[in-house]
């Protein structure tokens, strides 16, 4: 298992003013809004508490302005557990979701057929038909019997 990522925060800027957060580089931590026409060049995190402090800079057609006051961003629920905990649950979650859909549109093949395949749902009236077409040649009348438990 990639250990990598572990107790790691991906970062990203768009171009709507936006700045998504992603805990672990998978896990969506949501994004904070950090204005139109703003992008933060860089990002450094204080090294003992969730604050993470950013220089902005300012796009104006062509050109960017550098501002020299600093964003702070402070994410007080990384301190706690239970986002970790959060992160870890639904990614399961999320796999054993992905998992059962594939399990179901598999079975679905399987039972409805496709183009190269013929699917199950057929072979049940085509094998009662042609085992009731044997027992009327071998012994002239056709018996079922169905043991049920």
């Amino acid at each position: 298992m990639d250990s990598s990522n572990v107790n790691s925060l991906l970062m990203v800027c768009d171009d709507h003013g936006r700045l998504f957060c992603h805990l672990d580089g998978t896990f969506s931590l949501g994004f904070v809004p950090i204005g139109t026409n703003v992008v933060l060049n860089s990002m450094v995190k204080h090294p003992l508490r969730p604050i993470f402090v950013g220089q902005p800079s300012i796009l104006r057609g062509n050109s960017s302005d550098i501002c020299l006051t600093p964003m702070v961003i402070h994410m007080p629920l990384l301190t706690q557990r239970s986002a970790r905990d959060l992160a870890a649950l639904s990614s399961t979650a999320r796999e054993l979701m992905w998992y059962a859909i594939r399990v179901i549109t598999e079975m679905q093949g399987i039972w409805n057929g496709s183009e190269s395949n013929t699917g199950a749902r057929e072979f049940g009236p085509k094998w009662i038909g042609l085992l009731e077409t044997k027992q009327k040649e071998q012994f002239g009348r056709a018996y079922f019997y169905f043991l049920i438990q």
